[in-house]
């Protein structure tokens, strides 16, 4: 296994017409294309000098610089977040649900990311979207689904509508629902309320039925571990499994793993908030969390009609 490359670099341009690969090359033992590459993936970050700041901060904020081709000025600050293991990472692509133009909706794969990070944002959707669809059209994000989480997810593709779609959501005029196994046999009268607070907030999700088939077709010789949901893996468990599907009413961090884990039916796969000693189960298997957002419904920000997704 290759050694784990782990920098953090913050240098500071001294001349004008700078080059960044060069000015990072002369400060560590990284290659032209290793940088190059990082820059590709977000790992590097610019504050621009800003001499008409009359406050001790002379610097714009840090956005990430992408193009080996830009030049620092002097007094630019460059830094860079590099951790070979994080840009070694890669994602399965998402699926295009439906292009409305101002906003598209999406399946996101488990395993992709929905917010980048100092050290990378390669394998984030907006990213994604932004990087590799022919539209090439600027992809912002409205809410979030957990990295090892399926589903649908909607991005804005202009900032009207991104703010439009943000306060959906925060005002609860969207409509979420998921598909989720968790360990045991749950056997609870639904609709269950679940209004456990959440970092002492009000929090409150809804079991809103259990599931004997799913609606639609399973790819039984399907043996990827991100497959939802992961039939394959499923039957090879020895331990009981119920099929839910919940809706939230708020949007707290792993909000539904983590009340269902508190009714002591943990999330297949979740190696959080799941039994420590279930994941070597997880590892045998070879099953990762099996919770999927599987409709999505809210206001065409223009028409105001009701749009409703499901997978």
């Amino acid at each position: 296994m290759a050694e784990n490359k782990l920098l953090e670099l913050t240098l500071k341009a001294n001349i004008d017409q700078q080059s960044p690969v060069k000015l990072l090359t002369s400060q560590c033992d990284l290659s032209s294309a290793e940088i190059k590459s990082a820059m590709t993936k977000g790992a590097v970050w610019i504050k621009r000098m800003d001499n008409r700041a009359s406050t001790a901060n002379k610097h714009h904020k840090a956005v990430r610089l992408r193009r080996a081709s830009a030049l620092l000025s002097c007094g630019d600050l460059l830094l860079m977040n590099y951790d070979s293991a994080v840009l070694a990472q890669t994602a399965q692509p998402p699926k295009l649900v439906e292009d409305q133009g101002g906003f598209s909706v999406w399946d996101k794969p488990a395993g992709m990311l929905c917010q980048g990070s100092r050290w990378s944002d390669h394998t984030t959707l907006n990213r994604w979207i932004e990087s590799e669809w022919l539209s090439q059209r600027r992809a912002f994000l409205v809410h979030r689904l957990d990295r090892m989480t399926s589903g649908l997810t909607v991005v804005a593709h202009n900032k009207k509508m991104a703010a439009n779609l943000a306060r959906q959501f925060q005002e609860r005029v969207t409509t979420k629902r998921y598909r989720v196994v968790v360990m045991g046999e749950c056997e609870l009268a639904c609709p269950y309320v679940i209004d456990e607070p959440l970092d002492g907030k009000h929090a409150v999700t809804i079991i809103e039925r259990s599931v004997d088939d799913w609606v639609s077709e399973l790819d039984l010789n399907e043996t990827s571990p991100h497959h939802w949901p992961n039939s394959v893996a499923l039957s090879r468990l020895s331990l009981p499994f119920t099929k839910l599907e919940v809706s939230i009413q708020t949007g707290r961090k792993h909000q539904i793993r983590r009340h269902l884990a508190g009714l002591g039916f943990s999330v297949i796969g979740d190696r959080l908030y799941g039994d420590t000693k279930q994941n070597l189960i997880y590892e045998n298997v070879g099953i990762d969390m099996q919770l999927q957002s599987c409709r999505l419904s809210f206001l065409h920000p223009e028409t105001r009609t009701r749009q409703d997704y499901c997978l």
